[in-house]
Formats: C-alpha cells, structure tokens, sequence
C-alpha cells in the first residue's frame, strides 16, 4: 500500500494547545495505533492528522491540511459489522479508554489516498462516514482540529484489542455526497416570547412512552454502572432522558418541569467515583436547554425499553409508534450516550424488563438498588489473588536483584541529585563510560558491560565531546555502544515512555539509560494536580521499565536549597520522586573544591553509605577513595600519630589542644592506636609508634 506520507500533529496531554508537527509513515503510525499503553486515568499523549502552520495553536480556524479519516463508534457496535463494507480499504481498528467487552467502543483509522484542505473537510468527512458507518459514528469527528487519544487502557484490563487491515487507501474523489437528510420540526427550548416562534408539534398522550418509563429506564442505566461499571453516569443519563423527552413530543416546558420535578430528586447523590457530590439544578438547566435546541429524531417506542410489554398496554404502548421493531438496530441520543445492552447470541438485545408503571408516578417500580454484599465465610486465601505466606517464603529461592554498577546501581531506577553545576554531568559519565566499555565505575565499582543511551536534554554536542575528551583522554578509541540524544522530542508522557520502550526492544543490550536533567524531561504539572503522586508514578514507571529491561534508569535531578540529614528530602520537588526510585544518589560538593562525597540510600541500596571522592585536576574524573567515615577517623589518626612524631611524649589534653579533636575522642583513639600499635605508652603519655594505614592495611 503505496501513498503519501502522514501529517500529523501529537500534544502532550488534553489542555495542550500547541501541535508539535512531523510527517510519518503509514506503517508507522499504524504500528504505534496499535500498542496500548495502560495508566491510571485517561488523560495523556494524544495526536490529530492535521497540518498546522509554525506558530499557530490548535483551533478549526488554523488547520490546513487532514491526511486521515478518524471514525469513533460509541454505540456497542461490534467491529465484524463492518469488516465486509470496510475489506477494500487500508485501516487500523484499536479499542478506546472506556471500552468493555459487553459494550464495545472503539477507533478507526483510514489514510486517505490525497489529503484534503480544511475548508473542504466538513463536506469530505460527511461524505466518508456516511458512506462507511452510517448512523454509527460519533459526530464530533467531523471537527477538523478534534484530537486523539493514542491507544490506552486501564491497569490491568484484558478487552482491550487493535488490528490493522491492509488494502488500499480511501480515495475522497470516489465517493459520492450523501443525500440531504429529511428535515424535522426543529424543537426550540423555551422561545422568546417577542420571537413568534410556533410551539413544536405534539404527539397524543398515547402515542408517546411515559415519562415514568424513561425515567425508570434512564435510572437503571445508572444503577448498572454502580454495579457492573458497564452503565452510564448521572450527566449521561441525563442526556438521554431529555432527547427522549423531547423526540416524544414532550414540549419544553414538560421537559424542565420532569427533570426539576421527577429527574433530579431520583438521581444518587454520588458521580461514578464514588464521590458525595450531588446533580445540581443548574446542570440539568444546561442540558435541557441544549438538548431543546436541536431537532427532534425518531423517539424509542415501549417495545424497545421493554421487550416483551404486558397484553393490558395499549398499542401504542407496546410498540405501535414510528419506529421499528425490537429487532431494528437501537438508535441513541446525540451527546454520545447509548443506553445499556448486553451481547446475548451474537446480537444487540435489551436490558431485562422493567415493570410497568400503574397509572400514576406513585406506583412506579422503585429504582434498582444495590444488593448486600454476599459474605463468604468458607472462602480459601487463594480466592484474594497471588497470596503467599512467611512459612512458604523461607524456603523460596528469592535471588537478590541484579546490579549494573556494583554497590551503586542496581536494575531499576536511580536518581542522583546534587546543586548546580558542581560535576554532577561529569560524575554520570564516569560511571557511565565503564558500563559502555566495561570496567571500574568511579576506579571503584565492577560493571556490566552494555549500552548506554543518554538523553542531554541541555547540553550540545560540542560541550558533551568536550567533557569526553577530557575522561577518555587516555584511550585513542571511544565506546561505539555509547548513544547521546539531545532531541528526543518527547517529554516522559505516555508517549515518551513509549518511544523508551521502543528503544529498548530495539536495543537489547542497553545497560544504562540516562536523563538529564529531569525537570527538562518531565511532563509539566496540570494545574491543581496531585504533584506527589505523579511524580510518583513517573519514577515508579521508571523502575519498572528498567526492571523489565534489565539495566538502570539514571535521572540527573537538582537538590533543593533545604539542606538536612536526610537525603531523600534534599531533592528538589516533591517526596514522590525518592519514593518511586529504587535508589538515591547524593552528590555533594563544596565549590571550588576537588573532593565529594557521594550519599547512597534508598530500598535497593545494597548498602547505605557515605562514599568520599576526589576528582583529578587534569582530566575531571572522579575517584571513589573509600567509605567517607573511615576516611575522616584514619585522617584522625594520621593528626594524632604526627603531633607526637613531631613534639614527642604528649599526655591526652596537649594532644586535644594541639589537634583540635575532643578529649573524649582523643582518649578513645589513643586507645584504639595503641591496640594497633600505632601509639606506645599509657596514661602518663604517648609516644608515635607504627604510622597509621588504610583500614584494609590494618586488617
């Protein structure tokens, strides 16, 4: 399948208004429609077939050109309705956020043979759905500057599916306008009284579903997503109940005097979160009058709400009206809400009956509660999902997690935090360099040799070959496997993540992946957003893709300008980013200096510790000396050994006055040197003996 490439424009997140635009092909962008990513709530990366001039924000009025026809079907209907209408064509079928497999919804993608100018668009798009979904599509699609959601799921769902069709691509010049719809009676709410408008016609009380019915019917929609997450909510339910209202011949007035009268005092006092937040007045007023604004359609007859009505009903009631029989497809309501169905053999059928009012609003069946929880006392442990036990663990193999860095990184997620611009970027590459090349990371820790992919999101390639040159100045070869990005073009969003994941499929044998700094790479915080808990997810995503993968996620972060003993606090921005790293760097540094110390901590930390470095004037490189407190004691040591070297018997008081340590600590010193043979004497002095080594010369 041969043909142009794809224009397409991809935002960050829903509030986003600024396209960033680049050209695809087809197979790619099909592939990518095909990956779901699963995440916690909707909202994320998003994209639109359209062409915006540099500069502009996204609005109707700036796009130019569209190379795709984007079809959403929200209404249950199953994709193998249209495989046979659709075999010719070239498509990407992929199911949407809210899809369930007792009520599908789902996308379609069709590149089109030659894009199309945005003042031809409307008429186009009309044409395409018409001729491909009649009746089935969601009408906003018809929006030139409407975007997308790329493929998404929530955690752990299992409907989810997407396909690609080959064939050849939609040719817009084929097809023929649809013929100009029939109009109707165009229902207005509550008309002006100066305007002379005519009221609407009205059908007969008995040629029209009572309002109990829909209202009972529009209930039980409700109650079924409290129940089986398969419904619709309070707005949805709402919407529905007004087109009916309307389409039977309900005039305005009857329709706000239902739903201020009869509507709102039934609906629950919770939206579909659970949430104690009640339907005001004021946005069923919104929703009537929107609804009253537009023309009346075919209404649903009793024999559609209710299969199999009782024989006492009139005609009417059971079916007589305008519309087609029970076995006719169900049309819904415009606002995208389709009342719930269940799929039974193959075929779209109605929910379970509704008793039938009596007569008045009092006799009216009560609305569907939610039935007691059933209590199950012989239930076994295994019932509550991947259970285990202590006594089971103590004889499971559980082999420690795998390190890339020994003692410092393992698999996961790393983040090493210090103040700007004191050889943080510098202290990365050295370790970086010896995963790719295979040696000892700060001349200290043992490597595993593999790829390292680094994302500088600030610096250039000048400075970043300047900052080589200097560490691998002694070798006339530089790593191949060592890759630098300093464009990677897409924030940690959904789609970030996706394109890191790519890379790592791609490259098997990555070890390393660093991001620096992180607040150039993080996607920007919405306003009032739950900043601990993304930040959270993030790194937690983090760890796990680096779990996953098999190598370690290193993010360069800034500390804050608080300082305390707790390292993880020190970071700049909120605690969920310590809390989602496996493990946490600090790198500090007093300016000007050539010593550091690097602060290790954190739930995979093989050790937590303090170690002390010592950068080399020449050619940058930091070098780990050893643990920093057993650094600072034998410093301690070598004071005390060469103030008696040089001035010779000394009891403990002179020692503390010519060293300036503590007597406590002299005295325990003093002590512990002559055990080691460092010191000779006793209480009345102490003379030099053997000069101090390194803890592992003592040993």
């Amino acid at each position: 399948m041969n043909g142009p490439e794809i224009m397409l424009s991809s935002f960050r997140h829903c509030r986003d208004n600024q396209p960033q635009f680049r050209t695809v092909a087809w197979e790619q962008l099909a592939r990518r429609l095909t990956r779901h990513r699963e995440r916690a709530e909707k909202d994320g990366e998003l994209w639109s077939p359209t062409y915006y001039p540099p500069g502009t924000r996204r609005a109707k009025e700036n796009v130019e050109q569209l190379t795709c026809l984007v079809l959403d079907i929200d209404d249950g209907t199953p994709p193998e309705v249209f495989e046979e209408a659709w075999a010719p064509y070239v498509y990407v079928l992929h199911s949407t956020y809210s899809h369930t497999a007792a009520y599908p919804k789902w996308r379609a993608v069709f590149p089109l043979a030659t894009s199309v100018w945005a003042q031809d668009w409307p008429h186009v798009w009309e044409t395409l759905a018409n001729a491909l979904a009649p009746d089935r599509y969601d009408t906003g699609c018809s929006d030139a500057s409407r975007i997308y959601y790329l493929p998404a799921c929530p955690l752990g769902d299992t409907d989810r599916f997407a396909r690609i069709h080959d064939g050849e691509r939609l040719d817009p010049k084929e097809f023929t306008p649809p013929a100009a719809p029939p109009t109707r009676p165009r229902i207005r709410a509550a008309p002006p009284a100066e305007s002379g408008a005519p009221p609407p016609p009205r059908r007969p009380p008995g040629a029209r579903v009572s309002s109990e019915v829909l209202i009972e019917y529009a209930l039980r929609t409700i109650v079924l997503e409290e129940l089986i997450g398969q419904g619709h909510g309070r707005h949805c339910g709402t919407l529905w109940l007004m087109c009916q209202l309307r389409d039977n011949g309900y005039d305005s007035e009857e329709g706000a005097r239902i739903g201020e009268a009869e509507w709102l005092p039934r609906l629950p006092e919770t939206n579909t979160k659970g949430e104690q937040a009640l339907y005001t007045a004021a946005e069923l007023a919104t929703v009537w009058r929107d609804i009253y604004s537009k023309p009346a359609r075919e209404p649903w007859t009793l024999r559609q709400l209710i299969p199999d009505p009782p024989e006492e009903l009139a005609p009417s009631e059971r079916g007589g009206g305008t519309a087609e029989a029970n076995g006719a497809p169900l049309r819904g309501a415009e606002g995208g809400m389709e009342p719930h169905r269940a799929l039974q053999g193959g075929e779209m059928r109605a929910p379970p009956p509704i008793p039938p009012p009596s007569g008045t609003p009092a006799a009216v069946a009560p609305v569907l509660k939610i039935p007691p929880r059933q209590r199950r006392p012989d239930a076994h442990p295994s019932d509550f999902g991947a259970l285990y036990n202590l006594a089971g663990l103590q004889h499971t193999p559980c082999p420690p997690p795998a390190f890339v860095v020994e003692e410092l990184m393992p698999v996961g997620c790393t983040e090493l935090f210090g103040s700007a611009k004191i050889g943080k970027t510098f202290a990365a590459l050295g370790i970086a360099i010896p995963v790719s090349l295979g040696g000892m990371a700060l001349s200290r820790f043992p490597c595993q040799q593999g790829e390292v992919l680094y994302i500088a999101a600030e610096d250039a390639p000048w400075r970043m070959k300047d900052r080589a040159g200097h560490l691998l100045v002694d070798i006339p070869s530089w790593p191949p496997g060592f890759w630098i990005d300093h464009e990677w073009g897409l924030r940690m969003s959904n789609q970030g993540f996706g394109k890191l994941e790519d890379w790592l499929d791609a490259r098997r044998a990555t070890k390393m992946v660093i991001l620096d700094p992180w607040h150039a790479l993080r996607v920007p915080y919405p306003r009032g957003a739950d900043i601990v808990s993304l930040d959270y997810e993030a790194f937690k995503r983090l760890n796990l893709l680096g779990t996953q993968a098999e190598c370690t996620m290193l993010v360069l972060h800034h500390a804050s300008k608080r300082t305390g003993e707790d390292g993880i606090t020190n970071a700049s921005g909120s605690h969920g980013i310590g809390a989602g790293a496996g493990t946490i760097l600090e790198f500090r540094r007093i300016r000007e200096q050539h010593t550091a110390q690097l602060v290790v901590s954190g739930r995979d930390a093989k050790n937590e510790c303090t170690w002390s470095l010592q950068r080399d004037e020449r050619t940058g490189h930091w070098s780990c000396l050893g643990d920093a407190g057993e650094i600072a004691a034998n410093e301690n040591r070598l004071a005390v050994w060469d103030c008696l070297a040089q001035g010779g018997a000394m009891r403990p008081k002179a020692i503390a006055d010519a060293t300036g340590l503590a007597l406590p600590t002299v005295y325990s010193l003093c002590a512990r040197m002559v055990k080691a043979g460092e010191l000779r004497g006793g209480g009345g002095g102490y003379t030099a003996g053997q000069k101090p080594g390194t803890k592992e010369e003592r040993l």
